[in-house]
């Protein structure tokens, strides 16, 4: 119970299936850095990036007791969790994320990460011709960083694409996403967007939720199946079954 490694082993698997709630469960009130950067990331999957901003902040601006290379990996989640909350006041998140991403950009190793970012700002700020430059390179070959990041950078991307109405490049993308994850719905929606012959916003709205919250919880039982973790991921199904059976 009082090993930082394994409670970081447990919270990481949680948090790559996405069962955001257990995987804060296990860190809840631990201070130490990888735990901090766990619960910061469950809490930007899990559609808080306010709490996540609140967990990271300090360790991008503090280097006592924080290494290096993990205060460039909070530096990544931070200019996510700035992007992906921007809220009501986008331009003070902008100016938050380009900050965080300029940090990075000067870290060993990093320049992935760091190029996807600049793609993200550059995005949010209309420059989409530059963004998908900038983005392009990096869905070619094979995937060289975490799973967590590769697959944000594919379905970014393929967001982009489907919105450009660019099938090649949707199809492209999807193969992509497709040996990172098992996120169906996303495909489904990105193909129909795209305009991709006998792909239906139908069939992709039969594929998901409306209910974000709902949406990532049966992409967490399908990231628990792939991996053979119905016993863990079956108690969320069951709770997203009671919930639709009692609004409906």
């Amino acid at each position: 119970p009082d090993s930082v490694r394994l409670r970081a082993a447990l919270a990481d698997h949680l948090v790559e299936l996405g069962l955001t709630d257990e995987a804060t469960a296990v860190i809840a009130k631990r201070t130490e850095t990888p735990l901090v950067i766990l619960a910061a990331r469950a809490q930007l999957e899990g559609g808080q990036p306010g709490g996540a901003i609140a967990l990271l902040t300090p360790l991008t601006e503090k280097l006592a007791g924080v290494d290096e290379p993990r205060r460039a990996e909070a530096l990544f989640w931070l200019a996510e969790a700035h992007l992906d909350g921007a809220g009501p006041d986008a331009a003070a998140a902008l100016t938050a994320a380009k900050a965080a991403q300029a940090t990075l950009e000067s870290r060993p190793g990093w320049q992935r990460e760091a190029k996807y970012l600049a793609a993200r700002i550059a995005h949010d700020e209309g420059k989409d011709e530059d963004a998908r430059k900038l983005i392009a390179p990096l869905a070619v070959g094979t995937p060289r960083s975490t799973d967590a990041i590769e697959r944000r950078m594919a379905a970014t991307q393929l967001r982009w694409c489907a919105a450009a109405k660019d099938v090649a490049c949707t199809d492209k993308l999807v193969r992509r996403l497709e040996l990172l994850d098992v996120d169906v719905a996303t495909v489904a929606a990105a193909r129909a967007a795209a305009g991709v012959e006998g792909a239906t916003a139908e069939q992709a709205a039969a594929l998901t939720s409306s209910d974000p919250v709902v949406a990532r919880k049966l992409l967490a039982v399908r990231r628990g199946v792939a991996v053979d973790a119905q016993a863990r991921v079956k108690p969320v199904l069951e709770a997203v079954e009671d919930e639709e059976t009692a609004a409906a």
